[in-house]
C-alpha cells in the first residue's frame, strides 16, 4: 500500500462514519475490502507539528476506491481524504 496515492484530494478532508460500511454525505456505502494502516507523521526534521494519521485504502461495492484516515490520537474519528482511480 505504501506509495499508493489518490488522484484527487479533498480539502479539507470530509468526516465519515464507519461501522457496517461507510456513511459519507448522508449516504450509506458498502465496503468490499480495506487495507492499511499506513502511518504518516509530520516531518520531524522540519519541527512541524500536527497529527499523526493512519491511512487506509478502501474499495466500495461499486468499485470506487477511497483514501481514508483516522488520527492516531483519536481512533473514533474517520475522514475521507482522497478519491483513487
Amino acid at each position: 500500500m505504501e506509495g499508493t496515492r489518490p488522484l484527487l484530494l479533498l480539502h479539507p478532508p470530509e468526516p465519515v462514519q464507519m461501522g457496517q460500511g461507510l456513511v459519507w454525505r448522508g449516504r450509506h456505502l458498502s465496503i468490499d475490502w480495506m487495507e492499511g494502516p499506513e502511518r504518516i507523521r509530520p516531518d520531524w526534521w522540519r519541527a512541524r507539528t500536527g497529527p499523526t494519521r493512519d491511512y487506509y485504502r478502501a474499495q466500495l461495492s461499486d468499485g470506487r476506491r477511497f483514501w481514508l484516515f483516522r488520527t492516531a490520537d483519536d481512533r473514533g474519528a474517520w475522514y475521507l481524504h482522497g478519491l483513487c482511480a
